[in-house]
Order: structure tokens, then sequence, then C-alpha cells
């Protein structure tokens, strides 16, 4: 996995060259509970792989499945909704699962929440 600058990232850089097995952790700050809308700009050449999004262990999202964008400069927002979060820090794990068609899981962007 690595860091990849990229001029249609959000913050100019994206996760790249992502394959099964591997996992990324970050720190949330989750100001109130309740359900979230979880937004993720992918990019695949060809039908990426499979990952899942974890909070303290437990598996919130099930296998999302990164399509064929058409191409690995092409972002597509996946939104998964209905995802319930509690308030307080927490630890966000970015899990990766199943590699797809293009050899690995594709390219991530971002997590964003917004509340339902």
């Amino acid at each position: 996995m690595d860091i990849e600058k990229r001029s249609d990232a959000s913050n100019g850089h994206g996760i790249s060259w992502v394959r099964a097995t591997e996992w990324l952790v970050y720190t949330v700050d989750v100001t109130k509970a309740g359900n979230y809308v979880l937004e993720i700009p992918v990019a695949s050449k060809l039908s990426g792989g499979t990952f899942h999004i974890e909070f303290e262990g437990r598996n919130v999202t099930g296998p999302i499945t990164i399509p064929d964008t058409g191409g690995w400069d092409k972002l597509q927002t996946l939104s998964l909704t209905g995802v319930k979060l509690k308030k307080g820090r927490q630890i966000m794990k970015l899990v990766m699962g199943k590699n797809g068609e293009n050899g690995g899981i594709g390219d991530i962007d971002l997590v964003r929440f917004t509340r339902e």
C-alpha cells in the first residue's frame, strides 16, 4: 500500500497499490452518535477488489466492492448509508479483503462522514 500524489484526489494524495490482507488504521472523533453516510471516492482500471471498515474491531459496512471506474485517474464516489456510530474517539480500520480483476483492491481517496 502506498500514498500516491494525485491531482484528482481531495487533498492531492490517495491510497494506491492496495492488496488483499493490508489495512490502515485511523483515529476518528465522532461528535454525535447516530447513523452516518460514508462517502468513499475510489478508482480502478478493471473491476477492483473488496474491503470493509471496522470501528473498535466491529465490521460496520460489510464487504465494499470497488467497481471499474474507467481508469486509475477516474474517481467514483461510493455511498454507504445507515452506518451506526457511537459518540467519542474511536479506532477506524480499513481492512482489504479480496483482490479483484485489476490484481489488487483499487485506489481510495478518503472516507467522508455525514450524519443522516
